[in-house]
């Protein structure tokens, strides 16, 4: 049970510190900051270790011949470290939901971000496009106007 304990409050502290760096992130990209670079080299090595504590947690499971941690404390004997075991599952599973809600916040952000770069950089090559952006979409290049033109 020391094990999983173990386990399982490695994966908390993880999922935690990974959570606190992609508010961080997503600060950043709601304010257009250029400094992204920073909390994504960040989040790197916590995600690199919450991936090795996830194979040991695997392995650990299949020792104990288990699916899961909630199936291996539900078989072992009432006590405190039971207790402790099922209040970090709870833990975890709370954590697991947030990062889920924060992922997908920053996949929108990102996916929003990156229209609002295509967007200008079309303005800018001013290449005029139709309302639709399938195969059959005609584009054509208005070299008649210049943005940066000193002559209005």
């Amino acid at each position: 049970m020391d094990e999983a304990i173990s386990l399982l409050r490695e994966q908390t502290v993880l999922r935690s510190r990974l959570i606190t760096l992609l508010d961080e992130l997503l600060e950043l990209l709601k304010t257009d900051s250029p400094e992204i670079e920073n909390p994504v080299k960040k989040i790197n090595p916590v995600v690199l270790e919450l991936t090795r504590n996830e194979s040991k947690s695997r392995k650990f499971l299949e020792t104990v011949h288990a699916e899961n941690f909630a199936e291996y404390v539900s078989a072992g004997d009432d006590g405190i470290k039971r207790e402790v075991a099922e209040r970090l599952i709870v833990q975890i599973e709370n954590l697991e939901g947030k990062l889920r809600k924060k992922l997908e916040l920053a996949g929108l952000l990102t996916v929003q971000g990156a229209k609002f770069a295509a967007f200008n950089l079309h303005v800018l090559s001013q290449t005029k496009t139709s309302p639709t952006y399938g195969a059959s979409a005609k584009t054509e290049t208005r070299s008649d106007r210049r943005i940066f033109e000193a002559n209005v």
